[in-house]
C-alpha cells in the first residue's frame, strides 16, 4: 500500500508541475501571443495608411505632371514670342536706353527733347515727364511715334503751347518693367 500512495503522490506531484507547465506555457502565449498580434495588427494598420498615403500622393503627382505637360505646351507655343515680351517689358527700367529710343523716335517728326525728369518711382513703372519742342500741328505724328516705341509707355498727360510756329509740349509718360 505505501507502494500505491507513493505512486498516487509522485502522479499528483508530476500532474502539479503539468499545471504549472501549462499555466507558464498560457501565460507565455497569452502574454507573447497578444504583444506579437498586436503589434502585428499595429503593423498592418501603419502600413495601409502608409499605402494609403502614397496612393493620395501618387495621384496629386500625376495632375501636377499634367499641368507640368500643359505648361510645357504653352511655353513652347509662346516662344517666338517672348523676344517681343523681353523689348516690350524689360527685366530692369533702362531709363537710358527709353530716352535714347524715345529721342531718336521724336526727332524723326521733328520734335526735340528739352527737358524729362522722373516724376514717379512704383513697383515695376516709372512715370517720366518729358518736355518737348516741335513743329506746329505735329502732334498727331508725335502719337504716333510714341506708339510704335518698342517698350511698353502708356501716355498719362498731353499738355501743347503753341506759340511762333513751334509748338512746346509736355508729356507725363509711365513706363513699365518686370523685376
Amino acid at each position: 500500500m505505501k507502494k500505491f500512495f507513493k505512486n498516487v503522490a509522485f502522479y499528483l506531484h508530476a500532474g502539479d508541475y503539468s499545471l504549472v507547465y501549462f499555466g507558464v506555457l498560457l501565460f507565455t502565449v497569452t502574454i507573447f501571443g497578444y504583444a506579437g498580434i498586436w503589434r502585428g495588427i499595429t503593423l498592418a494598420l501603419e502600413k495601409k495608411a502608409l499605402i494609403t498615403q502614397f496612393e493620395s500622393l501618387e495621384q496629386e503627382l500625376m495632375q501636377k505632371d499634367e499641368v507640368m505637360l500643359d505648361t510645357q505646351k504653352n511655353l513652347k507655343e509662346v516662344q517666338p514670342y517672348l523676344a517681343y515680351f523681353d523689348q516690350s517689358l524689360p527685366a530692369e527700367p533702362n531709363l537710358e536706353d527709353y530716352l535714347q529710343e524715345l529721342a531718336l523716335s521724336v526727332s524723326k517728326v521733328g520734335f526735340t527733347v528739352t527737358k524729362f525728369s522722373v516724376a514717379e518711382v512704383e513697383e515695376q513703372t516709372l512715370t517720366l515727364e518729358i518736355d518737348l519742342l516741335g513743329p506746329e500741328g505735329n502732334i498727331p505724328s508725335l502719337l504716333k511715334s510714341i506708339d510704335t516705341l518698342t517698350r511698353l509707355t502708356v501716355l498719362d498727360k498731353l499738355e501743347t503751347a503753341v506759340g511762333n510756329k513751334e509748338t512746346k509740349t509736355n508729356l507725363k509718360l509711365k513706363v513699365y518693367y518686370i523685376k
